[in-house]
């Protein structure tokens, strides 16, 4: 074969081995990667909540005597300030009560001295009869009767003066009476319920009934639910921010003044009952003010914890809800949650009682913290991208330590180097809406960890 036809067919070959080499290389799929890049700095995070305002100073205000109500001075909505009259009875009965208790007090008054005469005078009769007894005057007898006689009447004076002492106690008691006949407001506040009606009958000799309910509007108390896994992170002073459905998205602030620790058991189908026996008394209220009969309060909506956006990734699935351990020990269809009381000012009496709020509260805190992106922590390589990279199926290396409970969560993430996905292993602290905190890994600040990946079309 001549050299020239040899020489020809070898740079044929090779143009033919270079074409599919060419063509294969354009059949490799392209992959698109995100990274997100792993930093130092805080996590604050909250859980969104609800809960109602009710006022920090409620008075059932009622009346401790019967009687037919005659005159209303307030109504729904008054404003009235502490020692106003608002509510008159009719003072008819206690007015003649009142005379008659007079009139008692003026007899046992005219007994007394009555008495003090007899006292007197038996008093000089016994030291007359001594002085004659003395000179042998009279028998020794009838002095005896004549000393007697004075003691009687001495005892006839003390008990004259307690009669007295009786009837002016009545007098004051009728007096007291009286003075009931007139409901004057106990607090500066705004009446938010009547009960009563003119003309309407009160007997108060078995219970006290109620005439008005006043709430002092200028502080309120918001009452939100806090779920079990996220009742530890709740401290005391605090400060919450959260928006009231009736007024818009206006921001309103307020203080976490406690956590009150009597667990309620919400249900699934919204129901709020006390988990424990100490649910006989009403441990949501707000404060009442002494001077009224008790009347339950309305107690907070139950609500549940709502998920952060991040609550697909490992690391919002662990400090947003219960833990597969709680959810276990509680009853089917069953959570656990606290209340927190958060102190609010009310200047202008703007917060209507009673009103829905949407709270977002603070439950931990961490400054200059290394942390991933949350997204990073949801991205896990598909078949098809290991495919498009060359890899089989990669092995994501056993999380150590998974059911310990004393020991953090972990997870993985992944790096994007020399076209292929190469997964690591990080042990995770708490989260917020974007970050997710690394106690421990090999991973350190600057790093790049894909967030998402696809497969060029």
């Amino acid at each position: 074969m001549p050299r020239w036809l040899m020489l020809t067919i070898g740079i044929l070959a090779i143009s033919a081995v270079t074409v599919v080499a060419i063509i294969g290389v354009a059949r490799k799929p392209a992959l698109e990667v995100q990274f997100g890049q792993v930093t130092t700095g805080t996590i604050a995070r909250e859980v969104l909540t609800s809960g109602t305002l009710e006022p920090a100073s409620v008075v059932d205000v009622g009346t401790q005597v019967s009687g037919t109500i005659q005159i209303l001075h307030a109504d729904f909505n008054s404003i009235v300030k502490k020692g106003q009259v608002i509510a008159q009875l009719d003072p008819s009965v206690y007015d003649s009560r009142l005379a008659q208790a007079r009139s008692e007090v003026i007899e046992a008054d005219a007994a007394v001295q009555e008495a003090q005469i007899f006292a007197s005078d038996g008093a000089t009769k016994a030291e007359r009869a001594r002085a004659l007894s003395e000179k042998d005057l009279i028998t020794r007898a009838e002095q005896d009767t004549a000393q007697l006689a004075a003691r009687e009447s001495a005892a006839k004076v003390r008990a004259a003066r307690a009669a007295l002492g009786a009837a002016r106690a009545a007098l004051r008691q009728a007096e007291i009476n009286r003075s009931h006949t007139v409901i004057r407001a106990p607090i500066d506040g705004v009446v938010v319920s009547r009960h009563v009606e003119i003309g309407q009958t009160l007997a108060a000799s078995v219970q006290s009934p109620v005439l008005f309910t006043i709430a002092d509007l200028r502080r309120m108390h918001l009452m939100a639910e806090v779920g079990e896994a996220e009742v530890g992170g709740v401290q005391r002073g605090t400060q919450v921010s959260f928006e009231i459905e009736s007024l818009g998205p206006e921001q309103f602030s307020g203080t976490i003044a406690e956590v009150r620790l009597q667990p309620m058991q919400i249900s699934t189908s919204g129901t709020a009952t006390a988990a424990t026996a100490t649910s006989a008394t009403s441990g949501n209220q707000p404060a009442r003010a002494s001077g009224a009969s008790s009347t339950g309060g309305s107690q907070p909506s139950a609500t549940q914890t709502t998920p952060s956006p991040t609550s697909s990734t490992p690391a919002a699935a662990s400090s947003v809800g219960t833990t597969p351990a709680q959810q276990a020990a509680s009853p089917a269809g069953q959570v656990i949650s606290y209340t927190a009381i958060i102190d609010v000012e009310n200047p202008g009496n703007r917060i209507p009682p009673g009103s829905t709020a949407i709270v977002m509260l603070p439950t931990a805190h961490r400054a200059a913290v290394l942390r991933v992106p949350n997204r990073a922590l949801a991205f896990s390589p598909s078949p098809a991208l290991l495919r498009a990279t060359g890899q089989g199926p990669t092995t994501v290396p056993r999380r150590a330590g998974a059911d310990d409970p004393t020991r953090q969560p972990e997870a993985t993430v992944w790096k994007y180097e020399k076209g292929a996905f190469v997964p690591l292993t990080i042990r995770i602290g708490i989260a917020d809406e974007r970050w997710t905190e690394v106690v421990a890994g090999a991973i350190q600040a600057g790093d790049k960890l894909v967030t998402e990946a696809a497969v060029a079309r």
